[in-house]
């Protein structure tokens, strides 16, 4: 009797998991670019259900979604799929220098690859949903540095998990996961501030004192008190990854 599962046992999730990873295997950036534009468009479903746009009556706007998941279909899952070949060409991990190079991959991350992405993402998005140049340039100078900073502090942590642990061909759907996660949280943080404006001030909308959007596609607040909040949350996170990769 053979020690391996039965295929004919195995569920639904664990069929679809297996055809999964062997299209990773098989067909990487053509999945990669799928599994990033569904999740871009499902976290920015959920962040519009959540936060009601006021200005359209709370309803969908389906340019939105379909702009971040064209972008996301497009530019972000084939271009990060590559850039994370080409990272490990030119940072390779040695054994004797294992820390140190880790370090070096993670800001070249974060000061070479985040900036010029963000500046591309802020453009091609708001260019996808309508906007137009002129207010595409706008948002630029409006967001691109508090963005910046915003990606650097928060999502620093997760990049060094990413490019140092997480094998080369799973960073992109691991990003992908965290993202969808934290645009969740964003959301309902953002929902919760706008209660407490909507009691304590005459701004109804959360826009006009929230913008979002980070590099990979979700939204990063840069209220304060969310930054606060939100800082805490994942300070607390990466003690626990930590521990765990040290055991």
């Amino acid at each position: 009797m053979s020690l391996s599962k039965d295929k004919s046992n195995e569920n639904a999730f664990e069929k679809a998991l297996k055809a999964y990873l062997g299209l990773l295997q098989s067909r990487p950036v053509l999945t990669k670019a799928i599994t990033s534009s569904t999740v871009s468009a499902v976290g920015n479903i959920i962040s519009q259900l959540i936060v009601p746009n006021q200005q359209n009556g709370g309803k969908i706007a389906w340019r939105s979604v379909a702009a971040y998941a064209s972008f996301s279909f497009v530019v972000s899952g084939p271009l990060i799929h590559y850039f994370y070949i080409w990272m490990d060409k030119l940072i390779p991990k040695k054994k004797e220098s294992a820390t140190f190079d880790g370090i070096k991959r993670v800001i070249f991350d974060r000061f070479i690859f985040a900036p010029p992405f963000i500046l591309l993402f802020l453009y091609a998005v708001t260019m996808l949903e309508g906007s137009g140049h002129e207010a595409a340039i706008a948002k630029i100078k409006e967001t691109f540095w508090p963005i910046l900073k915003m990606n650097w502090q928060i999502w620093t942590v997760f990049q060094f998990i990413n490019v140092n642990y997480v094998p080369q061909k799973y960073r992109v759907l691991f990003g992908n996961a965290v993202a969808l996660v934290w645009s969740v949280i964003v959301a309902v943080k953002r929902r919760q501030l706008a209660q407490i404006v909507k009691i304590n001030s005459p701004i109804k909308d959360i826009s006009a004192i929230d913008s979002s959007v980070s590099g990979i596609g979700v939204d990063v607040p840069v209220f304060p008190l969310l930054k606060i909040l939100t800082t805490s949350l994942l300070k607390e996170l990466v003690r626990y990854k930590m521990d765990i990769l040290g055991n």
